[in-house]
């Protein structure tokens, strides 16, 4: 058995760390997506899925995408 996050634990602390804010939105019955932002400089938007889980989920395997590309153009840069 391991411990893990809650999502809501997991979205706060790319807010926190990252800057990086997310939320999930429905666009039509049916349908969700996820939006990014980076309070300055960042905007991301997902396809559309099928349920908010699957919206919650894609978020945060790019959350997920995206500090791992920071992290290797920082390391480039040092």
């Amino acid at each position: 058995m391991c411990q893990a996050p809650l999502y809501q634990q997991a979205f706060r602390w790319f807010r926190e760390k990252y800057k990086l804010a997310s939320h999930i939105k429905e666009q039509a019955k049916g349908k969700y997506s996820y939006e990014i932002k980076r309070w300055e400089d960042y905007s991301f938007s997902s396809i559309d899925v099928n349920s908010w889980e699957e919206a919650e989920l894609d978020c945060l395997r790019k959350l997920i995408e995206i500090v791992e590309i920071k992290l290797k153009e920082d390391g480039k840069n040092s």
